[in-house]
């Protein structure tokens, strides 16, 4: 029985895992067929979506989030008409002609059926005096919708103007035949009538004089107080004789309740709603920078009153406008080097006056603002080598926005403007040698303050070809110069800015030479140079010599300048004192066996830039046997 509670035991432990195992797989599984799908339908949503959302905001005249949602509607599916015929609606609304007129024209060129586009269209060409446009939208609007009582109406008063009455008669009874239609019925029969009377004038002789027609519009307080006949006990408007109901009603908006247009707020904001305290609340809270005055709801600090759909006005000037809250920058005037918006007193051209996501309230990032004027900067962006902060688009590292007292409108003088980055080179100007550009602080007559395809943002295909383009081609490709094959850079010898040496060398000679001539012995090259007689003399004592070139292209020219300073070693003796001194010969007619050419004094013997033995020697005592093995050979 022992043993078999034994067995039974690691079973009974594991019924519990097995259980919280099941569970969790079907949690798993709830959440992949149900909440999961459900999530990723939330997140999104659809154009009609954003739509219904819109048009909720726009009932309850909150129409700073109307817009956003017709707008995001509109990037969703941007062929539709809808959505920017409603987004007209909410700038109609508010008085703002312009920017409804364009969303009119927008749903109309996505969907010209749409009559009641055509219809909202046509009465703001009507308010601009302009009839005939207006004439054939509302034409327009009634072909696409043969019951548009509203659009049969004004077509009816456009012809009734022109005093084209059977044309009017025919519209106004088009008018009247739908009985659902929300127009003014008595206004239909009246002018009806007064149509229809005209046609029977045809028998009046001509010279009868013309007989007074009524008024052809009556204005919008007359029309709407045939209904609302107590205005006056509900509210009286300020600065009116007459009741101008339009101003603050929007009675032809099928989506907006007959009251006014927007709720009590600002008297701005009624029709600048993008700067209402909602719209406000939320460009904040995305990382919006808000100008103070906006803020504090102080439009008239800069603007003047204006009427409605009337161009707003700044109070004064305004450069001097932004200088009564911005003094310190009124003394950048005196600068002589000005950048041409702030210098023609057009802040606006950079700095948003309301409010922007970018730090000084600019209208975009730094580098875009410049580009937008700059614009052929924009196409280096793409160069290989960058100057750090114009990669980066902090233009104002380098540059004044405003005014400044150096050319470009650089921050302060070239070399000083340079050297608060490149702090290392300022030891340079100590140094006795200066390059010419460098001395005089012209840094970009040799970099390129942007970009460029050359490394040390250098202005030219390479940096040999840069250097050419002031020390001579013919010099540095010359015998006097040490030959600049491909792949050796100018900078490889010279300092290109300062140093302690002439021509900029950074080391004397033989350190400088032998950092690349190492004779295949690396360090140990120079340290027998040094040991040897020859470790004195710098290497332009032979290479570069006056007569001779830098590199000894035959064997007599390598003979010529050992004898430049051992005259008389091609006889077989020389007098040394009182005693003759036995040298070995070299030159013609003598041959060196081992190389089968003219025998010289560095072809097999000795070593000109040192070796392990003393009198430059190549070899210890077995030297002389690799050729004397038998009799001398003459030429």
């Amino acid at each position: 029985m022992a043993a078999e509670e034994k067995e039974k035991q690691p079973t009974g432990r594991l019924k519990p895992v097995f259980t919280i195992l099941a569970g969790a797989a079907i949690l798993v599984t709830a959440a992949v067929l149900f909440i999961w799908p459900f999530n990723l339908t939330a997140r999104e949503k659809t154009a009609e979506q954003w739509i219904q959302e819109g048009l909720t905001a726009f009932k309850r005249q909150d129409y700073f989030q109307a817009t956003r949602a017709f707008e995001a509607a509109i990037r969703l599916d941007p062929q539709d008409g809808h959505a920017p015929y409603y987004l007209g609606q909410v700038y109609d609304s508010c008085g703002r002609r312009k920017e409804a007129s364009a969303w009119y024209a927008k749903a109309l060129q996505n969907e010209p059926a749409l009559a009641a586009a055509s219809f909202n269209l046509g009465l703001l060409y009507g308010i601009q005096r302009a009839p005939e446009m207006e004439l054939n939208l509302q034409q327009q609007a009634v072909v696409n919708n043969p019951l548009f009582a509203a659009a049969w109406l004004r077509v009816g008063e456009l012809y009734y103007q022109r005093e084209e009455w059977k044309k009017a008669v025919e519209a106004y009874t088009a008018a009247g035949r739908n009985p659902n239609a929300v127009v003014d019925r008595t206004l239909i029969k009246t002018r009806l009538s007064a149509a229809m009377d005209y046609l029977t004038l045809d028998w009046l002789p001509q010279t009868t004089e013309k007989l007074t027609l009524p008024d052809s519009s009556p204005g919008s307080d007359r029309l709407c107080v045939r209904c609302h006949n107590n205005p006056p006990a509900v509210h009286s408007l300020e600065r009116d004789n007459t009741f101008d109901c339009l101003r603050c009603h929007a009675p032809h908006n099928p989506l907006y309740p007959p009251r006014l247009r927007i709720p009590e707020k600002n008297e701005c904001q009624i029709c600048h709603f993008e700067y209402s305290s909602s719209a406000l609340k939320a460009a904040r809270k995305e990382g919006a920078l808000v100008h103070i005055p906006l803020i504090n709801g102080n439009c008239r600090d800069c603007h003047l009153e204006h009427a409605l759909g009337e161009k707003s006005a700044l109070r004064i000037n305004q450069r001097v406008l932004c200088f009564t809250c911005h003094p310190d920058y009124k003394n950048e005037l005196t600068r002589p080097v000005k950048h041409p918006p702030y210098g023609n007193s057009f802040c606006t051209d950079c700095h948003n006056p309301h409010l922007s996501k970018h730090r000084g309230l600019l209208w975009g990032p730094q580098n875009q603002m410049c580009y937008n004027c700059h614009f052929a900067f924009k196409n280096i962006t793409l160069l290989p080598v960058q100057h750090s902060p114009f990669e980066k688009g902090f233009c104002t590292s380098c540059h004044e926005p405003h005014a400044s007292n150096y050319r470009g409108l650089l921050r302060t003088d070239q070399l000083r403007l340079c050297y608060s980055c490149h702090f290392d080179r300022d030891a340079d100007l100590s140094k006795p040698v200066k390059h010419k550009p460098y001395a005089e602080g012209k840094c970009v007559d040799c970099h390129d303050p942007h970009a460029t395809r050359t490394k040390g943002l250098l202005p030219a295909p390479s940096q040999t070809e840069f250097c050419l383009l002031c020390h001579s081609r013919a010099y540095v490709f010359g015998p006097k110069h040490h030959p600049a094959p491909e792949g050796l850079a100018c900078t490889d010898c010279h300092s290109p800015h300062a140093g302690y040496l002439k021509a900029l060398l950074p080391k004397k000679s033989p350190d400088l030479c032998f950092d690349c001539h190492t004779f295949g012995q690396g360090k140990m090259a120079l340290t027998y140079y040094k040991r040897s007689k020859h470790g004195k003399l710098s290497c332009f004592e032979c290479h570069g010599k006056e007569g001779f070139g830098f590199g000894f292209k035959t064997p007599e020219e390598r003979l010529r300048v050992c004898l430049s300073c051992h005259p008389g070693y091609t006889e077989r003796t020389r007098q040394k004192g009182s005693s003759k001194c036995y040298l070995h010969p070299v030159g013609p007619p003598w041959v060196d066996v081992n190389t089968n050419k003219l025998l010289t004094c560095s072809s097999t013997c000795h070593n000109p830039h040192g070796t392990a033995y003393r009198k430059l020697l190549t070899g210890g005592d077995g030297l002389c046997l690799q050729c004397h093995k038998d009799k001398k050979r003459r030429i």
